[in-house]
């Protein structure tokens, strides 16, 4: 993936995320990664729509990152179709949190929504998978 940037993809992905608090929200059922991506929008918030996540809340550009030879600062990650969750989840969170894919029992949340899992990446020096050394 470094190669088809032309950037260190695990050290941008480190300065972006490493330390900083996130949370998992799966979504479920009939085309659910398409549902979700409609949702966020475009990968670019800059071009994204103003009715979705990353065109109401975005704040960088491809553009910008481009020209600053960096990742976008996107603030919300999905995986691209569900045959990839398993690997893209992997990366994030360690093999060993996988159990927070598996759907929990409603909670009463409007419309059928589960609340999310809050959850934190693991320590810089803790994923050898993000290590550009390995």
């Amino acid at each position: 993936m470094s190669q088809e940037f032309g950037l260190d993809v695990p050290s941008e992905l480190r300065r972006l995320y490493v330390g900083n608090q996130v949370m998992v929200a799966l979504g479920h059922g009939p085309d659910a990664a398409g549902r979700v991506r409609a949702l966020l929008g475009h990968t670019d918030p800059a071009i994204a729509g103003p009715d979705t996540i990353r065109g109401h809340f975005g704040t960088d550009s491809l553009h910008a990152a481009r020209s600053e030879n960096r990742l976008i600062n996107n603030l919300i990650h999905t995986s691209d179709h569900a045959a990839v969750v398993e690997r893209d989840f992997d990366i994030w969170y360690g093999r060993d949190q996988r159990h927070l894919l598996t759907p929990t029992k409603p909670t009463g949340a409007p419309h059928g929504h589960n609340t999310p899992h809050p959850a934190r990446p693991p320590a810089a020096d803790s994923r050898a998978d993000l290590d550009p050394q390995t």
